[in-house]
């Protein structure tokens, strides 16, 4: 009996959202039956910045944000394609947004924030949920991630 023969799977390559993206992330929303139109995506791509996964010539993942001041974003259009779901590609997204991969906690402006979290996000995020409950009480010396900076990814403009 012979097998059957696969081939390999595509090569993903991360790349920066750009406006040619639009046309395949709109296809992405509208087969998911999320509300946007072409438009929302133009406005939110003037107004932030990006991330896509591109394999084989289409956007698999789309992923963009919005900076409040130098430390702070908005995520949003996190979108990975049904048939990309379950390897991976949104973890990457959000991860990549980061260069250490490290998760930040701390507040700035009056918001107490606690995010970035990859593999290690249940157990983490269980954690530091107690910790942040402790800031908020003023115990702000708990805080493992305090003063953690948001390093820029080499090759990408703006804030992470």
């Amino acid at each position: 009996m012979q097998r059957p023969t696969t081939s390999p799977p595509a090569r993903q390559a991360l790349c920066g959202f750009r406006s040619d993206h639009l046309p395949q992330a709109l296809s992405l929303c509208q087969t998911l039956n999320w509300p946007y139109r072409l438009e929302d995506w133009q406005s939110a791509l003037h107004l932030g910045e990006g991330l896509a996964v591109e394999c084989g010539g289409h956007v698999r993942a789309t992923a963009l944000w919005w900076p409040w001041g130098d430390e702070f974003a908005t995520c949003g259009m996190i979108i990975v394609d049904a048939g990309s779901q379950r390897l991976g590609l949104g973890t990457r997204l959000m991860v990549d947004m980061t260069r250490d991969r490290l998760p930040r906690a701390g507040e700035r402006d009056g918001i107490f924030y606690s995010m970035g979290y990859s593999g290690h996000g249940t157990q983490m995020l269980t954690y530091m949920g107690a910790i942040m409950a402790e800031v908020l009480d003023g115990k702000s010396g708990l805080n493992p991630w305090c003063g953690f900076t948001w390093p820029a990814i080499p090759g990408y403009f703006g804030r992470p």
